[in-house]
Parts: C-alpha cells; sequence; structure tokens
C-alpha cells in the first residue's frame, strides 16, 4: 500500500498518506480493500449494510442464511496490528461468558480471511441519547432505564469486565 500511496503523491503533488477516506479508496482501487459488501458472505452470514467503521474493526448487519435472524457482525480490519486480533476474539469470549438479558448474545465467531470476526444479536430501536431526550420519557422511566444500565454495568464488572465504550449513541 505504501507504494500507491508514494505513487499517487509523486503523480499529483498530493500526500494523502493521513486521509483515510481517500486511502480506502485507493485500497480498493488496488483491490486491497479489506471491506465487506451487501451481500458478500461470512460464516453463515449474508452482509447486508456497513454499520460503523472503527480503528480496529468494522461492523456489518447480516442476516442468517438459514435462521430468520439478523446480526451484528463486527470483523477486524486486514491491516491491524496483531494483538488486535487477540483483543476481538477476547470481547467475543466475554460477551458469551456474561449471560444477562440486557447484554447481546454471541450467535457465532470465526475467522474470514485470517482475520477474527463474531456475530451477536442486532439491537435494533432508539439509542439512549435518543430516550434520554426532554420529551422522550418521564422522569420516572428516565430513572428505570438508568438503573437498568447501571445493573447491566455492574453485572459485567462483577465478572471483571469494565465497559470502555458505553456511549449514549448505542440502542
Amino acid at each position: 500500500m505504501d507504494w500507491l500511496v508514494a505513487e499517487f503523491k509523486k503523480d499529483t503533488g498530493i500526500d494523502v498518506s493521513k486521509d483515510k477516506m481517500v486511502l480506502q479508496r485507493l485500497k480498493e482501487a488496488a483491490g486491497q480493500s479489506d471491506r465487506l459488501y451487501l451481500g458478500d458472505r461470512i460464516g453463515n452470514y449474508r452482509i447486508e449494510i456497513v454499520m460503523s467503521d472503527g480503528a480496529i474493526a468494522s461492523e456489518y448487519r447480516g442476516i442468517h442464511m438459514v435462521l430468520p435472524r439478523r446480526a451484528l457482525i463486527k470483523v477486524m480490519h486486514a491491516a491491524t496490528e496483531p494483538h488486535a486480533a487477540v483483543h476481538v476474539l477476547r470481547e467475543a469470549c466475554m460477551l458469551d461468558a456474561l449471560h444477562h438479558p440486557g447484554i447481546v448474545r454471541v450467535y457465532e465467531s470465526g475467522i474470514h480471511e485470517r482475520r477474527p470476526w463474531f456475530a451477536t444479536e442486532l439491537v435494533e430501536g432508539p439509542t439512549i441519547r435518543n430516550q434520554l431526550t426532554p420529551k422522550a420519557l418521564d422522569r420516572a422511566d428516565a430513572i428505570g432505564l438508568l438503573r437498568d444500565i447501571a445493573e447491566i454495568l455492574d453485572h459485567a464488572f462483577r465478572r471483571g469486565v469494565i465497559h470502555c465504550a458505553c456511549v449514549p449513541e448505542r440502542s
């Protein structure tokens, strides 16, 4: 990939080494993209849409090829450091071990093109931020929601798991 960036800079005079969007397009043009697309298959799932792109992995919504269910599928990026593979696999194992009705279940995990991935229960609906807007919930319901979240985090904490990405943008 470095040679492609160098050639682009030589031809255009523009350094794109820090521009993620341009790098992704260059990877795609060179056939080196690790992104999954509509209809791609991973395990027993077919990809429907990209949900998010993170530093270590991308998240997709997929549909199971046999069972009538959708899942959130997290796939590690190909260019990620090897220790990140341990992080992705550890996340799947921790989720699977937590067993709580407020925590998503792990359906399946594996390796796809030398990249770890796992599929979890897909939670759709309003985000926590949307639910906590002034007019969305009355005071008692908002307190109940926050109590439920605290109970889930406590459940994980008592099992040695600290959630480092608890953000209101999630559903």
